[in-house]
């Protein structure tokens, strides 16, 4: 059996620039995109906000959409995953979330990723905790 070694490191960069085989984000269905996707989704010329409003983000809690050479960005690849219903969002949730990252990222073919979960709001947990939780998820 083959084990996956995930390199983790803690960095501040741009997400449209930062080379990397798959850039990780979360998003609900169900709400505006946040603040911190806008600079993504103006590179990649409104694609998150199109899916948005078609309905063809991910609605469950760890749905993925895999999004291939996305233009504008210099990541290889955009993992969106899917942030479940509205009111059930909770550090269980969130855990959850970064395990479905994690199986998507390592069943493809990207040897890097940058992970952009623990920029979302989690009810009473800090970024330490969210960014611990993160890197425990896409590991495993």
């Amino acid at each position: 059996m083959t084990q996956s070694r995930i390199s983790l490191s803690s960095i501040t960069a741009d997400p449209v620039s930062v080379e990397t085989d798959c850039l990780v984000i979360g998003l609900s269905h169900a709400a505006a995109l946040p603040d911190w996707a806008q600079p993504i989704d103006k590179a990649t010329g409104g694609r998150l906000q199109r899916l948005h409003d078609s309905g063809e983000l991910p609605t469950s809690a760890g749905g993925s959409l895999m999004i291939h050479e996305p233009e504008g960005l210099a990541a290889h690849r955009l993992l969106v995953i899917g942030l479940g219903k509205p009111g059930k969002w909770s550090e269980h949730v969130f855990a959850a979330v970064t395990r479905a990252a994690g199986k998507a990222v390592r069943a493809s073919r990207a040897r890097s990723a940058h992970c952009l979960l623990p920029l979302l709001d989690v009810p009473a947990r800090d970024d330490a905790w969210k960014t611990f939780q993160a890197a425990v998820g896409m590991d495993h």
